[in-house]
């Protein structure tokens, strides 16, 4: 196997045993890499071709890329060199466009596909689709959905590969020190608080959490799929029957008796794992898979449930979260790139994802059967609950999402401590919405 990284714009060459297939570096290098397998004797036939892949927002980690991408390419398509481009500084979309040429591979997530759209970057992979006989049948038609509604017509600009589901983790030590009941599958948001104030208190000396939020509101507005402006109009919508659904409960959550820290700490999404006081938290399986394997719940009695939501949408999970590979409208290897992305989609690769604790895209129960097999902390766990809450449709991303989400992070505090009521701070919050878009638009 040949890696090439670039660190600090000079090449450095590593050779490795093409057995090695462990990761390379930290995973914080950036710039060009290159790994793959010298063709085997029964792909002969077959002409070797390098197929460059760009990697954007960290997607796939190094220690991912090794196993799920170059591992079975060194298998199913040993013909394939993969070199790899990492979005970072001058490696930047518009930097990378600055050569004149593109990877052929978009490794991303759904909500940054208008970012490669506004590029010129994407394209519609049917015809590609039909020819190498893809059955997209075969998965979560709800993630197909979220790739094509980018699309005014429909078009498919990639396939997803991978991923992510909202979840409740519990502490279940502490429903056992309080002595209360342990959550279930298909709880509210008003469920889960009052619960979580019957939890939260001073004892001992130690303040306990009944309820952790979690990124509250921008995580709750993805199970209401709220849109952070409308794209037409340019203009924030915050001012919305949605919106104001999650501020309330926004305030209701921090409301609760003892939640708010002596030093006025509102936020505690850390301390689960570490000082272990906060009894339920709301996150995503990924995150929960990954500190599961690591050993962050050791020695803790932990469970999950299925994604709690507001009244009238329980049994609904978040806005669909895919991990997927575009194909570049650049790409001079589009046959090569799209048998690597049809790879992705293999039984094989799909049961590595669900066994290392990583959702797959596939619509098959013997998959989603084999969750977390691999990790040794998830057995005995409420695997099936994780499924219960189905992705919905996204909403509509606009431009201004990323600004607009920061804004909130900003200004919630005037919310939480501030002291100001709901229609106060969702008419500033409109209002500074407006003023951040229309300074977006002049520049």
């Amino acid at each position: 196997m040949r890696i090439q990284t670039r660190r600090g714009g000079k090449a450095a060459w590593t050779l490795l045993a093409a057995l090695a297939l462990t990761a390379c570096g930290q995973g914080t290098e950036k710039g060009p890499e290159q790994a793959g397998t010298e063709p085997a004797d029964e792909s002969k036939e077959k002409k070797a071709v390098t197929v460059s892949m760009y990697i954007h927002a960290n997607i796939l980690d190094e220690a991912d890329l090794n196993k799920y991408v170059i591992g079975p390419l060194k298998e199913k398509l040993p013909h394939v060199m993969l070199e790899v481009t990492r979005d970072g500084k001058g490696y930047q979309i518009q930097d990378v466009l600055s050569t004149g040429s593109f990877p052929d591979l978009i490794v991303t997530s759904n909500p940054h596909i208008p970012t490669f759209k506004d590029a010129a970057l994407v394209t519609d992979i049917a015809e590609y689709v039909r020819k190498q006989k893809i059955d997209l049948n075969a998965v979560d038609p709800a993630l197909i959905e979220a790739i094509r509604m980018n699309s005014p017509t429909g078009e498919l600009y990639g396939l997803p590969f991978r991923q992510n589901l909202g979840v409740l983790v519990s502490n279940l030590d502490l429903f056992d020190k309080f002595g209360l009941p342990y959550p279930t599958d298909g709880m509210s948001f008003d469920d889960v608080l009052e619960v979580g104030k019957k939890l939260t208190r001073m004892d001992g000396g130690t303040h306990y959490i009944g309820f952790d939020p979690g990124n509250v509101p921008n995580n709750m507005s993805t199970l209401l799929a709220l849109p952070f402006a409308d794209p037409k109009t340019h203009k924030a919508v915050f001012d919305s029957e949605g919106w104001r659904t999650v501020f309330d409960f926004l305030k209701s959550a921090y409301e609760v008796p003892n939640f708010i820290g002596p030093n006025k700490e509102y936020q505690y999404a850390s301390l689960f794992a570490t000082e272990r006081r906060v009894a339920m938290q709301n996150t995503w399986v990924l995150g929960v898979a990954v500190a599961a394997s690591q050993g962050n719940y050791a020695g803790m009695k932990w469970d999950m449930v299925s994604s709690p939501n507001f009244k009238g949408h329980v049994g609904k999970g978040r806005e669909a979260d895919v991990h997927l590979m575009m194909l570049s409208k650049l790409s001079k290897q589009p046959e090569a790139a799209m048998e690597v992305m049809n790879m992705m989609l293999s039984m094989d690769v799909q049961s590595m994802f669900s066994r290392d604790g990583r959702p797959g895209v596939l619509n098959h129960k013997e998959i989603e059967q084999q969750f977390a097999s691999g990790i040794e902390a998830f057995k005995g766990k409420n695997i099936a609950g994780i499924f219960k809450s189905k992705p919905i449709r996204p909403h509509e991303v606009s431009p201004y999402d990323a600004k607009l989400r920061s804004l909130i992070e900003s200004t919630k505090v005037e919310f939480i401590l501030g002291g100001k009521d709901l229609n106060t701070y969702v008419r500033d919050l409109q209002e500074k919405a407006n003023q951040t878009i229309e300074a977006m638009r002049k520049q």
